[in-house]
């Protein structure tokens, strides 16, 4: 039981750093640089990976309700069911983002591989905006998430695994449009109309 103990104990170190380095960008005015960005893509992969596994080992394990005595019954095993399909297509996706940084083909040659590790590593920097949220958005989102996860602890309404993955789908239809695009896109038609007045 030891060696298991000592991965998990890994897992969660790995999980508490990045999750510091995550709330650190989410609170500061540091610059989004292409390292920045490509290790919090590389970062939030390997994460959304191990919860996915869970969740999937978690229904695997425990099942699901097969008698609906409240309608309760049936909404939550609706969720469940479609939470898990988010699972696997998050896992699927990221394990992807993932390997093929190790993946070679005899019949492709060394040029092509390290063009194509460029092209993954360009592809992970996309995925997070070079524009910061702002301080007040970043601060919702966490204290969204932590009254939910309290609240939940208390009640003992759902799994945890069940929140984890509500926050993971949810917070993402709550975003807001960042203020610095906005000015950009308000400066070039500003920019735009002065050149059509002179």
């Amino acid at each position: 039981m030891e060696a298991p103990n000592a991965f998990y104990k890994a897992l969660s170190l790995i999980g508490i750093l990045f999750s510091l380095y995550s709330l650190f960008h989410g609170f500061t005015k540091t610059k989004l640089t292409d390292r920045h960005r490509f290790i919090l893509s590389i970062g939030s992969s390997c994460i959304m990976i191990f919860f996915a596994a869970n969740y999937t080992l978690s229904m695997y394990l425990h099942g699901m309700i097969n008698e609906f005595q409240t309608n309760w019954d049936f909404i939550y095993n609706m969720a469940q069911w479609f939470l898990l399909g988010i699972s696997m297509i998050y896992m699927i996706h990221n394990l992807t983002m993932i390997t093929q940084f190790f993946s070679k083909d005899k019949s492709t040659s060394w040029k092509q591989y390290y063009r194509n590790v460029r092209n993954l590593s360009q592809k992970h920097k996309d995925r997070y905006s070079m524009h910061q949220v702002k301080i007040q958005y970043a601060l919702v989102f966490t204290l969204l998430s932590g009254l939910l996860f309290y609240a939940n602890h208390s009640l003992q309404i759902v799994s945890s695994q069940t929140v984890i993955w509500i926050v993971f789908a949810s917070l993402p239809f709550f975003a807001f449009e960042h203020e610095p695009k906005k000015s950009n896109r308000n400066k070039h038609s500003q920019q735009s109309t002065n050149r059509r007045r002179r």
